[in-house]
């Protein structure tokens, strides 16, 4: 293996890693705040709420 590969190998285990670093901080900070939908725009949770009572009403009949 010659240098040119060994640069190219070594950028996508780096690379590699700091994907791999970026989700872990990011979940941690999902799993620190505990906001749940809380932190969505009002607009949103009415729409998500319109979506369950659709589906609800789907599946009872």
């Amino acid at each position: 293996m010659n240098k040119l590969h060994s640069r190219h190998y070594l950028m996508i285990a780096i690379t590699g890693m700091f994907c791999w670093l970026t989700t872990g901080v990011v979940s941690a900070h999902v799993g620190a705040t505990k906001t749940g939908w809380n932190d969505l725009a009002p607009e949103v949770r009415a729409e998500i709420a319109a979506l369950k009572a659709t589906v609800a009403a789907l599946q009872a009949g």
